[in-house]
């Protein structure tokens, strides 16, 4: 069973984007599909039989609007403080949403031409939840929902309603990198089990900034930057389980990128260059 799992990293989901354009994945390239966060809408895309180019396409066409810059979010955050008061996200995640409608309409999950998890969490039960395109329960959910619950990151983006309850960022979880829940999901679905087994990881890029005097930071020099490392952090050891787990029949594909590009909502033009370049600096 051949299985692509794609990593969270916001607007840095540009690199794993490209790279699944240069390696012409399509709906019919894997058995499984599995995303966190910004994975997870590439993956669904894939999934749903779009062609790689759209998806790179929508990353630099929508980047902007998601992630509107510091006067964007300064407006936007003032705009929602009389709503939301002063606890309000970053971002308005109306944005993020109107891009998913456009490019998923009313597809549900088990419409998906490839079977497709996104990795969420359930703040109404205080648990992880994996959404399947071919669970029963599952079936009947939009997919701009599930994607947009995937990519509610706290800090960033509000939490997402669906079913009465409450859904953010799968990263938060330890899944940032989805390889393992894909790996053991597609176990159970293998005639073979783990023999049969092989998967692709597409990472978002690896953060090497290195961080100094934290020893006397606080919630304002954190502020989002524990978000990122959060998310960041458990990459490694999620790539050193899945090859214990598979050997060489696990695949990572990542890159070193730089600190002052590292940030998860610069969808700045230059920035999305650098992305870009970056994407296409490495053989795939």
């Amino acid at each position: 069973m051949k299985v692509l799992a794609i990593s969270g990293g916001g607007i840095r989901g540009m690199l794993p984007a490209i790279w699944a354009k240069r390696r012409n994945y399509t709906s019919e390239s894997f058995d499984l599909i599995a995303g966190t966060s910004t994975g997870s809408i590439i993956g669904a895309a894939i999934a749903r039989g779009m062609e790689p180019a759209e998806i790179e396409a929508l990353y630099r066409d929508k980047g902007r609007a998601i992630f509107p810059g510091f006067f964007g979010k300064a407006f936007s955050r003032i705009g929602r403080t009389f709503t939301q008061g002063l606890s309000a996200p970053l971002y308005s995640n109306q944005p993020l949403i109107d891009a998913l409608k456009e490019e998923f309409g009313e597809t549900l999950m088990g419409e998906l031409r490839t079977r497709f998890m996104a990795v969420t969490y359930n703040y109404s039960q205080a648990r992880p939840k994996v959404w399947k395109s071919w669970d029963p329960g599952d079936l009947n959910v939009p997919v701009w929902k599930v994607v947009a619950a995937s990519c509610a990151a706290p800090v960033y983006f509000s939490s997402v309603e669906i079913g009465g309850e409450w859904f953010g960022d799968g990263g938060t979880t330890g899944a940032n990198n989805p390889s393992l829940v894909a790996i053991a999901e597609a176990s159970k679905l293998a005639p073979g089990h783990l023999r049969d087994v092989s998967c692709v990881c597409l990472g978002t890029g690896i953060d090497i900034r290195v961080y100094r005097g934290t020893e006397s930071f606080g919630p304002v020099q954190w502020a989002t930057d524990i978000i990122q490392l959060m998310l960041d952090a458990p990459e490694q050891v999620v790539t050193h389980v899945s090859e214990q787990m598979i050997g060489n029949r696990y695949e990572y594909l990542n890159v070193p990128i730089d600190a002052t590009h590292a940030a998860m909502d610069d969808a700045s033009q230059g920035n999305l260059d650098y992305l870009t370049a970056l994407a296409n600096s490495i053989p795939v």
